[in-house]
């Protein structure tokens, strides 16, 4: 009980059906040992079945081959219960089972880390049934660490991150799968794995052309690998908004950062990258001032950021020169206020819409000073 009381909820929920299933499997053999005219002994924990995989549905039948503690018991019940609703297409039904027995083999009385794989397996296979694939993915790779000869668990994790557009991982994962199978390997798993290369070469096509300078051509590649991902599939969707950026399409790159952000949780790293586009794309639209201040807030998260550095001098730079020549415009000194605004635009000479900003302000500079000898040449 004093054990019991520094468990999670969960956990106690776990080990409580542990003693139930020990109660259990200890008044059957009490019984079938009075019946034979014996005394009754301490039942014994029955022998784990061996492990195995399930047909197409995907979900493992399991057992290390040992005996089993009470917990790993109670956890290879839920497992059981949880192929059956699987089976059932009871999803998620499937799917609280899978979890329970997840629970229990998170005990220190569970001492069978093969079945642990096969509760994550399995479980992966009814995320992946949900569409939830960054979950499906997850456990796909506990179930690796937990088994690393486990190729049905790696087969899975790759379809996973097949969908997720995460294309280097997804090959590595079926390759495993193809090693640790071996002979007993299929068909489909190795023509999944040559898939997966190609997109894999598709995606590396992208950072060519980008590297080449044709962005639309990129743009054209980046988008058809995402129409064949999901949603979840982050990494895809910002190299597009990256694209994007680089075609100068900022209006569409700030809005597919802003469903990125929508959608849910990211991690630090995407989330800081996704500032970083913004900010970029701020600077794009000539938003000087919005991109410095985003810039100034990332380098005091991350100071050694090179590249947040150079981005962050050159807007200030812009902003500087941008200024110099607004005040130097509204004191009539024209000259110096157009001179201010050609070297704001030699600071981003590729940048479209700050420069057509730059060259509007220094038309206008000129014209007014055009007015001003006009006015003087009257008098």
């Amino acid at each position: 009980e004093m054990q019991r009381a520094s468990l999670s909820p969960a956990e106690a929920a776990a080990v409580r059906a542990a003693a139930a299933a020990e109660a259990n499997i200890r008044a059957q053999a009490s019984a079938r040992a009075v019946g034979q005219g014996a005394q009754p002994k301490a039942a014994q924990p029955p022998a784990a079945q061996k492990a195995s995989t399930g047909s197409a549905g995907g979900v493992a039948v399991s057992g290390e081959g040992d005996e089993l503690t009470p917990i790993e018991t109670a956890a290879e019940s839920c497992k059981k219960r949880g192929n059956e609703a699987f089976g059932a297409m009871r999803t998620g039904t499937a799917l609280t089972d899978y979890t329970e027995a997840i629970t229990m083999s998170k005990l220190k009385t569970f001492t069978k880390p093969k079945l642990a794989a096969i509760y994550h397996s399995n479980r992966a296979a009814v995320y992946m049934r949900l569409e939830r694939y960054a979950e499906a993915a997850a456990d796909c790779a506990a179930a690796m660490t937990l088994d690393e000869t486990f190729w049905k668990a790696a087969r899975r994790g790759g379809q996973a991150l097949l969908k997720l557009g995460d294309y280097d991982e997804c090959v590595r994962c079926l390759e495993l799968a193809v090693q640790h199978a071996g002979e007993a390997a299929p068909r489909e798993l190795r023509e999944e794995l040559l898939g997966a290369q190609r997109q894999q070469r598709e995606l590396q096509k992208v950072h060519q052309l980008l590297e080449s300078g044709d962005a639309p051509r990129a743009l054209q590649c980046v988008r058809a690998l995402a129409s064949e991902c999901c949603d979840e599939g982050t990494k895809l969707r910002v190299l597009q908004a990256k694209v994007l950026m680089r075609c100068s399409r900022f209006d569409e790159a700030q809005a597919l950062i802003k469903q990125l952000r929508s959608e849910g949780a990211l991690d630090m790293r995407t989330e800081q990258d996704l500032n970083h586009l913004q900010a970029s794309a701020l600077v794009g639209m000539a938003r000087i001032g919005d991109a410095t201040r985003m810039l100034r807030d990332l380098l005091r998260r991350d100071p050694d950021n090179e590249a947040y550095k150079t981005d962050l001098k050159r807007a200030r730079s812009m902003s500087d020169r941008m200024g110099e020549g607004d005040t130097a415009a509204r004191l009539e000194r024209f000259e110096e206020a157009r001179v201010a605004y050609t070297q704001a635009m030699d600071l981003d000479p590729s940048n479209v819409q700050f420069r057509a900003r730059m060259l509007c302000s220094r038309a206008a500079a000129f014209e007014k000073q055009r007015s001003k000898v006009m006015e003087a040449e009257q008098e």
